[in-house]
């Protein structure tokens, strides 16, 4: 069976498709975007949701623009020791023109059952995460249709607020809430 062009190409938006591939080239043309280094940031919480895993398992799901890496004077301000030079060189040398994103999920249902790992403390460690961001409200687990609207409600209480969080793509728990700023 032979492909055919002709075909596809009267279905191509193609005005669309070379803007895409412009704003491709613009921001490192490559669709790979460099690996955001351990460290301290400034972020705003762009998505939080309970999705679900490729076998149909609940997982929660965050993601975080990061606004800008600490500096030195910021870590000192929230009693946090260190220079943070590999994320500020980062993000002073960082290219494309969307600033990049940090990203954390923690599957909730289905987890192996041991005394240190289960579903139990899997969504404990969820709410305890989301309780850190002081919201206005009760954070807790009823089940997990509820779970699903306090996650919602979470991702707007929390939509134009800024915080300072910890970073490290190599652990369990990569993104680790340091401060909230209230706006």
């Amino acid at each position: 069976m032979a492909l055919d062009l002709k075909a596809l190409d009267e279905k191509v938006d193609f005005d669309g498709l070379n803007k895409d591939i412009k704003a491709a080239e613009e921001n490192g043309g490559t669709g790979e975007f460099p690996q955001l280094p351990a460290g301290h940031y400034f972020v705003k919480m762009e998505n939080l949701e309970l999705g679900e895993t490729k076998d149909s398992r609940p997982m929660v799901k965050w993601m975080f623009r990061v606004i800008d890496a600490a500096q030195k004077s910021d870590l000192s301000d929230a009693g946090v020791k260190g220079s943070n030079k590999d994320a500020i060189d980062f993000m002073d040398n960082y290219k494309p023109k969307k600033k990049p994103c940090m990203f954390m999920n923690r599957v909730i249902y289905g987890n192996r059952v041991t005394d240190s790992w289960n579903d139990g403390v899997a969504i404990q460690g969820v709410v305890t995460w989301l309780q850190k961001l002081e919201c206005d409200f009760d954070v807790s687990f009823h089940n997990y249709s509820d779970f699903a609207d306090v996650l919602l409600d979470v991702a707007e209480d929390m939509e134009d607020v800024e915080m300072l969080v910890s970073y490290d793509p190599d652990a369990f728990n990569s993104v680790s809430v340091v401060e909230v700023y209230d706006n």
